[in-house]
Parts: structure tokens; sequence; C-alpha cells
């Protein structure tokens, strides 16, 4: 032992010889601490993989604020070449938004003729209803 206990507890010598843990043992519990930690935390921050994207796919790129296709994979993982007005970018997947295509909605159609689940304000579908009050008292009724 490396230090002289200065206590007046008894304790048999063999206690106080140091030894080794089960490093087998010790790596299995790190390991299941270290899953744990991991669930825990993508868990807390809502975090998931994000999907590959495929050529031909339009995405906006947030660092530009432009939009642009995906040509292909880069070389380097979870990067595309992307083909926007200003040139062939690289970007990284989490820098790359894909656009949803809705094939039941053209462009060229206008704001106003879309179905109101579509419509960008979804309460003018609502409408106003009158609220009658019954428990009011009056002066007429005490």
């Amino acid at each position: 032992m490396g230090r002289k206990l200065r206590n007046s507890i008894p304790t048999f010598h063999t206690v106080l010889n140091p030894s080794w843990p089960d490093m087998e043992k010790l790596r299995e519990r790190e390991a299941e601490s270290k899953e744990k930690q991991r669930l825990n935390f993508n868990h807390r921050h809502n975090a998931a993989p994000l999907k590959a994207l495929q050529p031909g796919i339009p995405v906006h790129i947030k660092d530009m604020g432009t939009t642009g296709t995906v040509t292909r994979a880069a070389e380097t993982l979870r990067s595309y070449m992307i083909e926007t007005d200003k040139g062939t970018v690289r970007r990284n997947r989490s820098h790359v938004n894909p656009i949803p295509i809705n094939k039941s909605v053209s462009s060229s159609v206008s704001d106003k003729s879309m179905s109101p689940s579509v419509r960008s304000n979804s309460f003018s579908s609502f409408e106003a209803t009158p609220i009658t009050l019954s428990f009011i008292q009056t002066e007429e009724t005490c």
C-alpha cells in the first residue's frame, strides 16, 4: 500500500492489498454505460441519422440560401455535389434539406386555389362560432 493509514479501526492486512479489477467485466460495463449515454443523448436531443440523397433530387442549401439539384455523392462521407445557379458546390448532408415534391399541386397554381391542407394559412378554414354565456347573472335575476 502507498501510504500509512491513520485509523483506529482494526482491519485485516489482506483487505488493504490493492488488486486489479477484472478487465473484461470493466470493459463490458464501460461499453454498456457508453451506449446508454449515447441513447439518452440522442433521445433528449431528437437526434437521428439523416437519409441519403439520390441524384436528381431538388434541395435547399442552408448556408447559401439557394436551391440546387444533387448530381452525385462526393468522395467524403455524407457529402454531395450539388448543381446550383452559381455552379457546382460540395455540401455536407447537414447543410442540405430536400425540397418535398408535391405532384398533386403544380407550381403554376396560385395560393388561393389550393386546398386548405396545403394552404399556408391553415386557420382560414375555421369558422367563428358565437359563444353564449348563460351563467352571468344580471340585476333582475338576483
